[in-house]
């Protein structure tokens, strides 16, 4: 199974702040998945990566690499 984030651990990835990464999942231009009653949000690391490369942003894999 594919590596998944919780919108603020790929927020500290990419070093902006975590509604900025909210806004990208409901304007769908992030993928990501909701699970639960709190209905959480869940980002295949591999889609935050192509992300993050196809709309110039930095990914601190220092940090991919701990979760």
């Amino acid at each position: 199974m594919a590596q998944e984030l919780t919108a603020p651990q790929a927020a500290e990835m990419m070093n902006v702040d975590h509604s900025t990464v909210f806004r990208w999942v409901s304007n769908g231009h992030l993928p990501a998945r909701r699970a639960g009653l709190s209905r959480t949000i869940y980002i295949n690391i591999d889609d935050l990566r192509q992300f993050a490369r196809e709309n110039g942003y930095s990914l601190d894999e220092a940090k991919a690499n701990k979760k």
